[in-house]
């Protein structure tokens, strides 16, 4: 069986990148932002959770320690 990557999405928004990775079968990990009106449709549309958290606060070490626990793994993002 076949083991796909889990996708962290940054700058996440209201989810549109992660909602297409969920529809091609990747499972969604989180989604980190920092608008918190951006919460309910995120979690809603894409069954994952949403983290109200400025990323430039995250250091490389605990992003991939916090979010990604195990390989694979994707980071998505799109331009805030």
């Amino acid at each position: 069986m076949e083991t796909r990557a889990s996708v962290v999405d940054v700058f996440c928004g209201v989810g549109s990148l992660s909602h297409g990775f969920k529809v091609e079968g990747f499972p969604i990990a989180c989604g980190i932002d920092v608008d918190e009106s951006c919460r309910y449709p995120f979690e809603t549309n894409n069954e994952a959770p949403f983290i109200c958290r400025d990323v430039t606060t995250l250091s490389s070490r605990e992003v991939a320690r916090e979010f990604f626990p195990s390989a694979p793994r994707i980071l998505a993002g799109c331009a805030p």
